[in-house]
């Protein structure tokens, strides 16, 4: 089997387990949610950030306090803060960050030939931001469709510079720090902050501009 294809069917395996497992905690109640979401902050904070943080000391406890529980504790205030409004809108950095992470994965890895930034991030390229950033904007214009088109292109561009950012400001710490992954934890995407990273880009976004 070509090792594209095997790859693209392990991350695809993993992520159709994460998918029942993730919309299965936030459908059965409010709590089961919180609990997974302050399951996912524990973890990272406790097994896959020690090792990629920067910094020492004072330093280090900022610089965490920034990133990632700023936006790991967004998530969880997005959820409380909407969830009663409609139940679907706390749901929303997720769809945007995984629409943009799994058409930029597939398309940066079957035509992506163009890399954007090779020394930190060799996989990234100009045709997978391309193809993440319109199957963003489609989703969003599924989930927001009554806007000015202005605001809408300009949503739109923020919120897919955020998915890619969030995801490339992982990369830079890991290759700082010379990992590969995170973690090991989920074949084929690495850690929960690997598959994470796009997620708290948008989310930050999301506090501001939504």
């Amino acid at each position: 089997m070509n090792k594209k294809v095997h790859e693209l069917l392990v991350r695809t395996i993993t992520a159709l387990g994460m998918a029942v497992i993730f919309l299965g905690s936030y459908f059965y109640s409010p709590y089961s949610f919180n609990a997974f979401l302050f399951l996912i902050i524990s973890w990272v904070l406790w097994f896959e950030w020690p090792p990629l943080c920067p910094g020492k000391g004072i330093e280090k406890v900022l610089f965490t306090l920034v990133y990632p529980i700023t936006p790991l504790l967004a998530l969880v205030w997005i959820h409380h803060q909407y969830r009663e409004i409609n139940q679907f809108i706390p749901l929303y950095p997720f769809i945007l960050a995984g629409a943009y992470d799994t058409v930029a994965y597939l398309v940066g890895t079957f035509f992506g030939t163009h890399k954007i930034w090779p020394s930190i991030s060799p996989n990234k390229s100009w045709e997978g931001l391309l193809g993440g950033g319109i199957a963003l904007t489609g989703v969003f214009y599924c989930i927001h469709p009554i806007m000015a088109w202005n605001v809408f292109i300009l949503k739109a561009v923020l919120f897919t510079a955020a998915a890619f950012f969030g995801d490339l400001f992982e990369s830079y710490l890991k290759r700082k720090k010379g990992i590969k992954d995170a973690a090991n934890i989920l074949p084929g995407h690495g850690g929960v902050l690997d598959r994470i990273d796009a997620v708290l880009g948008v989310t930050i976004l999301f506090l501001f501009c939504w």
